[in-house]
């Protein structure tokens, strides 16, 4: 058995490994902003960065896979991530603040 080139297995898995890595960067930059609102206020966040921060982190990375590969999906779906996790951040942010004014 043979074992795959990085195009067939990114042909397979429908993200590149730019999407890989920018999920995994904004997972660990949603867990340390999640840290770091802990270690001010003392409070758990009431809603945790680490998903927006995936979300954003992965439409970046399929925006450098669009530049890789030239692909039109790659592109929307990195636009898609990166609004959609620009949202959730702000929304996040905006419900921690009201929780700590409350």
């Amino acid at each position: 058995m043979r074992e795959l080139s990085l195009v067939e297995i990114e042909s397979v898995s429908g993200a590149g490994i730019g999407a890989d890595i920018g999920s995994k960067l904004g997972g660990f930059f949603g867990k340390a902003i999640d840290k770091g609102f802990h270690l001010i206020t003392g409070k758990e966040a009431s809603a945790s960065q680490v998903n927006p921060l995936t979300e954003i982190g992965t439409g970046i990375g399929y925006l450098v896979d669009s530049r890789i590969h030239g692909e039109a999906t790659d592109r929307s779906n990195g636009l898609t991530n990166l609004f959609k996790g620009v949202g959730d951040s702000l929304s996040a942010a905006y419900t921690n603040i009201k929780g700590l004014m409350s």
